[in-house]
């Protein structure tokens, strides 16, 4: 009998956006995958994939399973980065009337290449999902609004010498910030857990892989970097990491025995909503000034709250049943978030992803003998 199958186990895997280090969370994703198919769970293993920004692109490789190969994989994603690297000096390309966004030019190449096989994804076994970003208009004028009206309040209580306030004043201009991106979520069949707490109008089924190409597009569209909005289901959409960068909850709601996230945090942090805590560091960076201007506003910039990352072990509680495991790059050399360009760099990160896989899958491996003598 084969051990693996008998433990009764399934598997999700969540790859948040993280850009360049797209090459390691795919060598952990077709490591894990090739792994999981040698104890025996077939060529796609993964019962569900999520992923938001680039991420849905690690999502859709690790549907489409172990079709794809690591050389391939590799080569491709080193190719990616020289690809942006030559396309580097925007300024250049603008005098020439060129495209000026390097990124969407090399990501369309990865697709007329292969390194992501929509087709495949669309039709196996496994179901994925990916987020995109609404940018609210309505919103964002009433958060510009109300911005003002705080600032000016702002301004008067610190001339006031009432810090608290002032503290007070910039966490609404940071939680207003929040509020203008609202998720949306696309899948390739029909979800049959619960909804999020956005609702059922979050949801989109997608009916055939030319749109999930839309789809992932719409996840990965940064404005001014990665190309213009996408419009998909009558809406027009922009990177998933604005509103729902790490889709985690999703993948226990599936009830996978175990949830993979793969991101690039070396401390293990997942932030849902990364540009949002971007956004109130730097606030806490700009106040440091006031902190040497006055003692009495010494404590303004430790007063501001910063988001706080996924808890997960709340998340662990709430799912017993279910195992989330974070995947760190430990020992990864220094990546360029947006702009890595280094083949060996990319080589590396790569090569380290999947080594990590293949020695969790063997773990699991071990876990599951005693699981399944017992099921006998």
């Amino acid at each position: 009998m084969n051990t693996a199958i008998a433990a009764g186990r399934s598997f999700a895997l969540v790859a948040p956006g993280d850009a360049m280090w797209g090459p390691y969370q795919t060598g952990f994703t077709l490591g894990m995958a090739h792994a999981l198919e040698a104890q025996g769970y077939g060529p796609q293993p993964f019962d569900l994939t999520v992923g938001s920004s680039s991420g849905s692109f690690v999502a859709t490789i690790g549907a489409a399973g172990t079709r794809m190969s690591h050389d391939f994989a590799h080569d491709e994603w080193v190719q990616y980065g020289r690809a942006v690297n030559l396309r580097h000096e925007v300024p250049a390309r603008l005098l020439k009337r060129q495209n000026p966004l390097p990124h969407a030019e090399a990501l369309q190449e990865i697709f007329d290449k292969g390194l992501i096989d929509t087709k495949a994804a669309f039709e196996s076994r496994t179901t994925m999902v990916v987020a995109a970003s609404l940018f609210q208009a309505d919103r964002a004028r009433e958060a510009i609004g109300s911005a003002g009206a705080l600032v000016k309040q702002s301004i008067r209580q610190f001339l006031n010498r009432e810090p608290a306030s002032v503290c007070e004043h910039i966490s609404d201009l940071v939680a207003l910030g929040g509020e203008i991106f609202t998720p949306r979520y696309f899948t390739n069949k029909e979800w049959h857990a619960s909804k999020p707490a956005h609702g059922s109008n979050a949801w989109h089924q997608i009916e055939c892989p030319k749109l999930w190409d839309r789809a992932i597009q719409a996840s990965s569209r940064i404005p001014l970097l990665y190309g213009r909005a996408v419009e998909l289901g009558g809406e027009f959409l922009i990177d998933g990491v604005f509103a729902d960068n790490a889709p985690l909850e999703l993948a226990l709601m599936s009830g996978a025995t175990d949830v993979f996230v793969v991101g690039s945090s070396r401390s293990g942090n997942v932030f849902p909503r990364p540009v949002q805590s971007l956004t109130a560091r730097q606030v806490r960076k700009s106040l440091a000034p006031i902190s040497r201007i006055s003692r009495r506003f010494s404590s303004v910039r430790e007063q501001i709250p910063t988001p706080r990352p996924t808890d997960i072990s709340e998340l662990q509680a709430r799912y017993p049943g279910q195992r989330i495991h974070v995947i760190t790059p430990k020992g990864a050399p220094s990546v360029s978030r947006f702009f890595e360009s280094n083949g060996e760099t990319l080589s590396e990160i790569y090569k380290l992803g999947r080594r990590q896989a293949e020695r969790l899958a063997r773990n699991l491996a071990e876990e599951s003998i005693p699981q399944a003598l017992a099921a006998e």
